[in-house]
């Protein structure tokens, strides 16, 4: 996928070699992968852009995909980040399709929709307007709630230097 500026490759599950103790993987997700997945659903996470942390907010990026079979309205829907910050999908993203994909992004900009024909952008882009990081670089728990609350995703990314990808595995 895409990334502002991002020209780096996209790994699954941990990257730089990033395990427990016992070697296992430490990245895990909570919701089934495959066709059990929900219908929108966390698939990419940026957390560390290179260079000085809060010098480019919006390259650190959180990638939404959709599953469903049918048009959702994804209005009031809430990304959690650990236990600090909650943002709430704005109207821009009221009639999101099957296939298509909202990158979120923790700095500034105008939320919109992608016109171009390129398949690698994403379809929604949404700005958090934050003024300082919101990803952390450790590693945290996101959470993807649906507009009454309802937990539809969540996902724990570990550890990862400048310019990593987590990716859902597949």
């Amino acid at each position: 996928m895409i990334g502002s500026g991002f020209a780096i490759g996209v790994s699954t599950g941990c990257l730089q070699g990033n395990s427990s103790p016992s070697g296992e993987p430490t990245s895990t997700t909570h919701m089934p992968n495959g066709p059990d997945l929900q219908p929108v659903y966390i698939s990419e996470v940026w957390p560390n852009p290179e260079g000085e942390d809060g010098t480019a907010l919006n390259d650190e990026v959180v990638l939404l995909e959709m599953n469903a079979e049918t048009t959702m309205d994804l209005s009031g829907f809430m990304l959690v980040y650990g236990q600090r910050k909650k943002f709430t999908f704005r109207n821009a993203v009221s009639s999101v399709r099957s296939g298509e994909s909202v990158e979120i992004h923790s700095g500034s900009g105008s939320d919109h929709k992608d016109t171009t024909s390129h398949p690698e952008d994403p379809d929604y882009i949404l700005y958090v307007g934050s003024d300082k990081p919101l990803l952390d670089n450790d590693g945290m728990r996101l959470t993807l709630k649906n507009s009454e609350g309802n937990v539809i995703d969540t996902v724990r990314y570990p550890k990862l230097g400048p310019g990593a990808v987590w990716a859902r595995p597949e």
